[in-house]
């Protein structure tokens, strides 16, 4: 059985660190002029310190990239920040769910519930 305590755990467990830096940002305008998106190219930050070694042994190699579509985001990010991107392990719809009803006082501290 799954606890409140084991679904927080869940939710909150990090894979792992990745330092990057934004290579780059492409705003696209709809035909009013206006910023209706961006592309975000961010690649691995390579350092003298140990900011990757959560997942590179060696010479960290790796690029993202992503559309924002969210106005409140546009202008957020900036050419040449360094930023932190984690990874966090996916939760099952159960545990989301069961995660809902605690956050909501449904559930007791210790209280069992469902199965993973």
């Amino acid at each position: 059985m799954t606890t409140s305590n084991d679904v927080i755990t869940e939710l909150t467990h990090s894979i792992m660190r990745m330092k990057m830096n934004v290579s780059y940002i492409v705003q696209h305008y709809g035909v009013n002029g206006e910023v209706v998106h961006e592309e975000i190219w961010m690649s691995a930050v390579c350092d003298d310190g140990d900011s990757n070694k959560d997942w590179s042994k060696y010479t960290p190699v790796g690029n993202l990239h992503f559309i924002v579509t969210n106005e409140a985001c546009f202008g957020r990010i900036k050419n040449g920040d360094t930023l932190y991107v984690d990874l966090n392990k996916l939760f099952s719809e159960s545990l989301f769910d069961s995660y809902n009803q605690h956050s909501h006082g449904l559930l007791t501290e210790g209280v069992e519930y469902g199965s993973n």
